[in-house]
């Protein structure tokens, strides 16, 4: 009986690897858009460039448990689906770039990626 709800707990946090998974061809769309525009503006879901083709990353995002993503600004937004914990079955982990390094030179800049605290995957400690 113990047992139980923390197995279920396992199988739900395996589960949302999948949708943590698919956001890194997403991740990499932004870097490249980011490094081909210098900027986040305009790093959106429905965008292309030089290099980066936004659109086709979150299209081919779809999966058993993941509904989907959008991305606004270089932020992304990843939607699970068909993970169940406490009755919810829908959570979100929204993906926050931060740039680090040299402020005169992009080339020289990282980009580390924070999982932003309004992710209801964290409040149901998937993520």
């Amino acid at each position: 009986v113990l047992a139980l709800p923390a197995y279920s707990k396992s199988t739900a946090r395996a589960k949302f690897t999948e949708v943590t998974t698919a956001a890194g061809p997403i991740k990499q769309q932004v870097e490249l858009c980011y490094f081909d525009r210098e900027t986040f503006d305009g790093c959106s879901d429905s965008g292309s460039g030089n290099g980066w083709n936004l659109a086709k990353a979150v299209s081919e995002a779809r999966s058993r448990y993941v509904f989907g993503a959008e991305v606004k600004n270089g932020v992304i937004t990843m939607y699970s689906r068909n993970i169940k914990v406490n009755g919810q079955e829908v959570f979100t982990e929204i993906l926050v770039p931060r740039i680090y390094g040299s402020d005169s030179a992009i080339s020289d800049s990282a980009i580390n990626w924070e999982i932003a605290p309004e992710s209801t995957c964290r409040q149901a400690d998937l993520c």
